[in-house]
């Protein structure tokens, strides 16, 4: 630090140095900060570009799978559940079994009627309307599966250049 009260050639060499290592300091401040900023925001297009993918929209066969998947599994949760509870009030002897004030109050209520709906729908209805679909150019699994996993070793490889940067600075 200069002293302000001495006049010199060696107090101006002092102060322009100070001046020069401040402006040094300061410009590579600059530097680092804008080179990871443009590796953030590689990460960030990348991640976007994952997040397409996987968004991108379904095969008719994967969506064939997923939707049978589903209405098999709302099959098998509804009707145990709803039976569940009008026995369970049948052993308590407030219900006679399957009698039809039983089954309107406890396996219908009305703001459960809509679940019947999976037991309207059949494996060939499914298939058949899944097939009138358009194609919408869908990945396949394998082709998805694949890019993200290539999107994200490139994210892995960002990440690591930002540490070597960050360990490149502190010393």
């Amino acid at each position: 630090m200069t002293d302000k009260h001495f006049i010199g050639s060696g107090q101006d060499a002092i102060r322009n140095f100070e001046r020069t290592a401040k402006q040094a300091m300061e410009n590579r401040v600059v530097a680092f900060k804008e080179k990871i900023q443009k590796i953030l925001d590689e990460i960030r297009a990348l991640d976007n570009e994952k997040y397409q993918v996987q968004r991108s929209p379904l095969t008719k066969g994967e969506l064939l799978e997923l939707a049978k998947a589903e209405l098999e599994k709302k099959k098998n949760e509804f009707i145990p559940d709803l039976l569940r509870k009008h026995l369970e009030s049948c052993q308590v002897r407030k219900d006679l079994v399957f009698s039809d004030a039983a089954v309107i109050a406890k396996l219908f209520p009305r703001n459960e009627f809509w679940k019947l709906f999976y037991y309207l729908v059949d494996e060939e209805t499914l298939k058949s309307v899944v097939d009138s679909l358009p194609d919408a150019g869908g990945l396949s699994k394998t082709a998805r599966v694949n890019k993200i996993r290539e999107i994200d070793k490139k994210i892995e490889a960002l990440k690591s250049q930002v540490d070597l940067e960050f360990a490149a600075a502190a010393t």
